[in-house]
């Protein structure tokens, strides 16, 4: 959230007055919005995809131009004997070809060798070797990984599965737009809609219309949100992280009161 956040402040004099020559972070942005922020602030942004469980994953080479959409390649380690992999997987753990979207696999002696007194987790993290990280996405045909969504933050709408990053990652383009997060809705027929909590820029209105508009431009139609609800602000973790499972949990309930776009 922090890039976007930074480059809808204000400018100042002092934004490049620092000693800050890269940062790392994730997941990837447009390469105009990535350029945008090398610029104004004057330092490099190097794309990555790891976990805390990881250690190592993957990673840009610092001096290559962005690939827009992707997290680079896996990460190198001083020591070659170090070997640190990446595989995408099908539902039974099997790998998919090129191209093919699954759950992003990790492979590395710096992999955690279990959670503390959780066989059960482990056993459900660590298959063979290989760390399931619960995330999506997939590889082209030059190793480079693409950062879909987390496996539970996938939405389903009428045959289609949608990243909730990609919906949020076109509102938050939005001047207006300080934060948002997407997730599922239980449609009337069965499977799911799109519902976005939004939290505006102070001091400024956005009609709800104009969210919907604005995605609708940018988004394939199946993708463009149902519903639209602003707040305040977003449930946190200690770490600034979205509370997902919190918001999933209050979209369950009844969503009278909130723009409705079909209503």
């Amino acid at each position: 959230m922090m890039l976007p956040v930074l480059l809808k402040q204000p400018k100042v004099e002092a934004e490049r007055a620092h000693k800050v020559r890269l940062f790392y972070g994730s997941p990837s942005f447009p390469l105009e919005t990535l350029a945008e922020f090398e610029a104004r602030f004057n330092t490099t942004l190097i794309i990555g995809f790891a976990l805390t469980e990881s250690c190592y994953g993957t990673i840009e080479r610092i001096g290559q131009p962005h690939r827009s959409g992707t997290a680079g390649q896996p990460r190198w380690h001083p020591d070659r004997r170090f070997k640190n992999e990446l595989r995408i997987a099908g539902d039974r753990g099997e790998p998919v070809d090129s191209g093919a979207v699954g759950e992003i696999l990790l492979r590395s002696p710096a992999v955690l060798p279990g959670y503390w007194q959780d066989p059960e987790r482990t056993a459900e993290a660590l298959q063979d070797g290989w760390l399931h990280t619960g995330d999506l996405g997939w590889v082209d045909g030059d190793g480079y990984l693409y950062f879909m969504d987390r496996q539970k933050d996938v939405i389903r709408r009428r045959g289609e599965n949608i990243s909730s990053q990609e919906v949020e990652s076109i509102i938050k383009e939005h001047p207006k737009v300080a934060d948002c997060a997407a997730v599922p809705v239980p449609a009337e027929l069965g499977e799911e809609e799109v519902k976005v909590y939004v939290v505006l820029q102070p001091n400024v209105t956005l009609p709800a219309e104009d969210v919907i508009y604005w995605c609708a431009d940018r988004l394939a139609r199946f993708k463009v949100p149902r519903y639209v609800e602003f707040r305040d602000d977003l449930p946190r973790t200690p770490t600034m992280r979205v509370r997902k499972d919190v918001l999933r949990a209050e979209s369950k309930e009844a969503n009278s009161g909130v723009f409705d776009r079909e209503a």
